[in-house]
């Protein structure tokens, strides 16, 4: 591999994930209106698999839309794209989720 295969390599890297940075900010406020409110109430394990499902539909339906107005998006790239930026959203707003929680109860605790 030649000094420049190696920087067009790791240019499109950098490309994908700000694309799927990106595509997990969208995603971001649609999600947690749909699922904040069940999620609360879950344990960690059981709200990471609820948003991880949830997600799935969302990530595809944005990087569709996404690949519709970028040419050349190949079906490799389109598929990391939709499993980083689930990762990416999930874990966002399960911090969100668990730093709620955490406040809700010391809230409670409080009156």
């Amino acid at each position: 591999m030649g000094l420049f295969e190696f920087w067009a390599e790791i240019r499109a890297t950098r490309e994908l994930e700000e694309l799927a940075r990106r595509i997990a900010r969208r995603m971001y406020t649609p999600l947690r209106q749909a699922a904040f409110e069940r999620v609360v109430s879950m344990t960690q394990a059981e709200a990471r698999g609820y948003l991880w499902a949830m997600a799935r539909p969302m990530a595809v339906a944005e990087v569709a839309a996404v690949a519709d107005g970028r040419r050349g998006l190949a079906p490799w790239a389109q598929s990391l794209l939709i499993e980083r930026a689930r990762q990416r959203v999930v874990r966002n707003l399960l911090a969100d989720v668990i730093r709620d929680r955490s406040w809700i109860t010391l809230r409670r605790r409080a009156a």
